[in-house]
């Protein structure tokens, strides 16, 4: 899949499940902060689930990459 340039949330809950709406989630979160509409302790763990959302996509594409690289090694065997 390819990245969305969606950049709205579907609603105030949810985030469009794209990189686009994982950074807005993140300035959404800042600019709360810095106006006051948020607190130090919930912007810590929205970056920190974000932090690990990227992780999991990083995974997700190493786990892909290895995938493809055994499949075109059983083509020559």
């Amino acid at each position: 899949k390819g990245v969305s340039t969606m950049v709205k949330t579907v609603n105030e809950k949810q985030v469009i499940r794209t990189s686009a709406g994982l950074r807005d989630a993140l300035f959404d979160e800042l600019d709360a902060l810095k106006a006051g509409d948020t607190n130090p302790a919930k912007a810590n763990a929205t970056a920190k689930l974000a932090d690990q959302i990227v992780n999991t996509v990083k995974l997700e594409m190493d786990v892909q990459k290895h995938v493809a690289r055994f499949a075109e090694t059983l083509q020559f065997l």
